[in-house]
């Protein structure tokens, strides 16, 4: 009994048992620690192989309704982030989805039209064979985890581009991309003149030149590459060079013919000549316009598209577009040539037309063409010129109308020469301002 009662009362080595629960609590917590940081590692990579995976299957939306583009770009970065020699399988092409994003409620409904956005899933799970292993989880009960993640990228146009100018030569790299000689005169109302070529001699002003700012426009000349200039010039603030983005193409992305112009419609006329005046009405001029002799030419309001051959009006006509029209200047030899004492006056639609705003838009062309813009100084213009060519004004060329805020030039290359002018100002509220260039194809994460 004594030695019952000396046993009950010996508490040496009680904490035995105690430690060793307590450490195998730890023990677990510890190794659920350990593996839910790694889990927490491995769901990171398998996000970022996710949003990767996402954004270039959605920049191939473009070639919808074929998805195999979508689906091959997509495991090709996925498989770029997660090596399948390293984490297996991680996005399989089931997982691969296009469907419609809802900005507004924030949800992605699968094969909804219009299609605009692309989901992806990676997965490292059991049913794949590559599951997250457990490093200590086993003394937990864990022998692997499943783990998952999903990004969804959208596809679709940024935001709107307008001219950063009134004037804009948009050649990356010629030297006197934008040229004035002799006497001509420019005037700028409240708008910039912008130089994109980063060229020795982007700008050069030779002879008598004068280019003259109403209203104060703070931002002058921009030019991307440096200013030359020889002779008496006047041009007051003088050209800044070695600017950076300036003289971008506000409209290298649109394309009326997509917008409703009926660009693959049959011909209207073919060679079309005349001698002497007469109205000229909408249609498609297959081998151009060649007008001739004297007298005044009246154009009905419409498109008009010059379809490979030139815009040729001869010296001694008036040219009078003033009633609202557009020249789309398609393929090969659709070039303009006004001749020395033309008197031309056109105006722009603005009657929700594809061609709204624009008084010639040329299409983009390899190798370019040049464009001659001569005439009396009663010759004007009120609308957007819009060339992805060279232009040369020459002569006594004017471009001006009394009542007009809405002058712009816009081509690869700009030479003012002789006694030339023009009057140039961006305002365009005859329009709401200058017609939008369309935006950047844009993809970007959303989820």
């Amino acid at each position: 009994m004594q030695l019952l009662r000396e046993l009950w009362h010996d508490r040496r080595g009680a904490f035995a048992p105690i430690a060793a629960l307590v450490i195998t609590v730890l023990l677990g917590f510890g190794a659920l620690t350990i593996d839910m940081g790694y889990n927490y590692h491995m769901r990171n990579k398998l996000q970022l192989s996710a949003d990767a995976s996402a954004l270039a299957g959605a920049s191939q939306l473009e070639f919808l309704p074929d998805q195999t583009p979508m689906v091959n770009e997509a495991l090709d970065y996925a498989d770029r982030n997660m090596a399948f020699a390293d984490y297996g399988n991680v996005l399989v092409a089931a997982d691969v989805v296009a469907g419609n994003w809802d900005p507004d409620t924030r949800s992605f409904t699968p094969a909804l039209d219009p299609l605009n956005a692309v989901m992806t899933t990676t997965r490292r799970q059991t049913a794949s064979g590559n599951a997250v292993p457990a490093f200590l989880g086993g003394i937990a009960g864990f022998s692997t985890y499943d783990i998952s993640a999903s990004g969804i990228a959208i596809w679709g146009i940024g935001p709107d581009f307008f001219p950063t100018g009134c004037i804009i030569a948009t050649s990356a790299d010629e030297e006197e991309a934008f040229y004035i000689f002799g006497t001509a005169t420019i005037t700028a109302t409240d708008c910039s003149i912008e130089v994109a070529s980063t060229a020795d001699c982007a700008m050069h002003a030779h002879g008598t030149p004068t280019i003259t700012y109403v209203v104060g426009d703070e931002t002058g000349i921009n030019v991307g590459g440096t200013y030359c200039e020889k002779g008496s010039v006047d041009i007051d603030p003088p050209p800044q060079g070695g600017q950076e983005d300036v003289g971008n193409d506000p409209y290298a992305n649109n394309d009326p013919c997509t917008d409703g112009l009926a660009c693959n419609a049959d011909c209207t006329e073919t060679d079309f000549s005349l001698e002497g005046g007469g109205t000229l009405s909408p249609g498609v001029y297959c081998g151009g316009i060649t007008l001739t002799g004297s007298g005044s030419v009246m154009l009905e309001s419409g498109d008009y598209i010059i379809r490979e051959g030139a815009l040729d009006v001869g010296a001694n006509i008036a040219f009078d577009g003033s009633a609202g029209v557009g020249f789309y200047l398609q393929g090969t030899g659709s070039v303009v040539d006004f001749g020395g004492t033309a008197d031309v006056t056109l105006v722009a639609q603005n009657n929700g037309s594809a061609l709204d705003g624009f008084i010639f838009f040329e299409e983009d062309k390899d190798p370019k063409e040049s464009h001659t813009l001569r005439g009396t100084n009663g010759g004007s213009y009120e609308g957007v010129l819009y060339f992805t060519g060279d232009v040369e004004m020459k002569g006594t060329a004017d471009g001006s109308l009394a009542e007009s805020d809405c002058t712009v030039l816009i081509a690869s290359t700009v030479y003012f020469n002789g006694t030339t002018g023009l009057n140039a100002d961006s305002t365009c509220s005859g329009f709401d301002g200058p017609p939008a260039g369309v935006g950047d194809m844009m993809v970007r994460l959303v989820e």
